[in-house]
């Protein structure tokens, strides 16, 4: 096969060139690579979505920051066509950690671990609209990741020592508010569970018999807790497994709840697990990442599973890209120099067409982003293109 001259892709209002290459099998296939110019003015990161609709990236600075920062997406435009980068900063966000879009993508729900509720927030005027509680009597309680089915959130939560749990917020109820202890009286987490759901926007507020995962991150072993949900709309516990090694980074199921994917310092790859009610925990795959991996993410059709070490991994690239059923790299890209992937730091688009990787740089925390895409002939579908030329 001809190899194609190198992509090199110019900067369009603020995102800096990155030259990124790629491998997929024996065959090179090439990948471009945007990536903001510095870092975004956040003190950490706690995590990132992708809004297709407004054409943007929300990304919050975790335990200690103050804020969520809209990070607008390169629009198709000429060289030099653009202002600076476009960065607005939601303020008041006391902890903004995990986030999930609302169904029809009008609303972004925060965890604020440190304001002890969810916020909403507009995702046209960026305002926030709504803060839902726990109660008056409820405090300190650090909601830190969240998981959204249909228009229930799953939040995991927990500031003390093995006080952590998981509360159920049903935001199309007359009166919102977080309902805690929905994973068993007898459970209990050591700080705030990581949760996993599957892509389901049924305009059932209940969606019975969807599965939620729980585990708790970065202890050894990693204990993992599948869930499904009963006509009641509440939990109930299917499976308690010590699986998956230890110092759990990540944890994903692919779209239709069916396969489990876990991230752990301990291996050297992402590992599977069936996941659907009554199946247990069963081994399910592995897509081998040499290093320790710290990011998975499946792809929004479920036919592919993005994997990202701090480090490099297969072939020397940090990112690498997998059929769901095969071990071997469709695609795989390296970040820039001094900049390492963050833990939970792999997004895909929508619309599958590319991923945002969140990196650090150096001894820096603060998050930097970068886009990654197959190279292809025109432009990024859905308007998602920058300019382009090739040496």
């Amino acid at each position: 096969m001809r190899k194609r001259p190198t992509v090199v892709v110019a900067a369009v209002l603020g995102w800096a060139v990155l030259s990124v290459s790629a491998l997929g099998g024996s065959a090179t296939a090439e990948v471009e690579g945007r990536g903001t110019q510095g870092a975004l003015p956040l003190p950490g990161y706690g995590a990132a979505v992708v809004d297709q609709l407004h054409r943007q990236v929300y990304v919050s600075g975790g335990a200690v920051g103050q804020s969520v920062a809209v990070v607008g997406l390169p629009e198709r435009k000429r060289v030099g066509s653009g202002p600076g980068r476009d960065v607005q900063l939601v303020d008041g966000q006391q902890g903004a950690h995990g986030m999930a879009l609302s169904q029809d993508g009008k609303s972004l729900f925060v965890a604020l671990a440190a304001g002890d509720a969810v916020s909403v927030i507009d995702t046209e005027t960026l305002k926030e609209t709504a803060r839902y509680r726990a109660g008056a009597d409820q405090n300190h309680l650090c909601p830190t990741h969240l998981a959204r089915i249909g228009t229930v959130l799953w939040i995991g939560y927990g500031c003390d020592a093995w006080e952590g749990g998981i509360a159920r917020l049903d935001t199309a109820a007359e009166k919102p508010e977080m309902e805690l202890d929905q994973q068993g009286a007898t459970i209990r987490f050591e700080r705030a569970p990581a949760l996993a759901a599957p892509a389901v926007d049924s305009a059932a507020t209940r969606n019975i018999g969807q599965t939620i995962v729980a585990s708790q991150p970065h202890l050894s072993p990693v204990r993992l807790l599948a869930y499904s949900i009963g006509a009641d709309g509440k939990l109930t516990l299917d499976a308690d497994e010590r699986r998956g090694g230890s110092n759990l980074n990540d944890l994903a199921l692919t779209p239709d709840g069916s396969r489990l994917l876990t991230a752990a310092g301990s291996e050297d790859r992402v590992q599977g697990f069936t996941a659907r009610t009554g199946e247990g925990l069963g081994d399910k795959g592995a897509w081998f990442t040499q290093q320790a991996p710290v990011a998975v993410a499946p792809s929004p059709d479920g036919t592919l599973i993005a994997t990202g070490v701090r480090s490099a991994g297969p072939k020397g690239k940090q990112v690498n890209v997998y059929p769901l059923d095969g071990t071997v790299p469709v695609w795989s890209a390296a970040l820039p120099r001094h900049e390492r992937l963050a833990d939970r730091g792999l997004v895909w688009l929508p619309d599958g067409s590319a991923l945002v990787a969140v990196t650090t740089r150096d001894d820096d925390p603060a998050p930097r982003l970068n886009i990654l895409k197959p190279s292809a002939p025109g432009d990024w579908p859905n308007g998602w293109s920058l300019s382009d030329s090739e040496l």
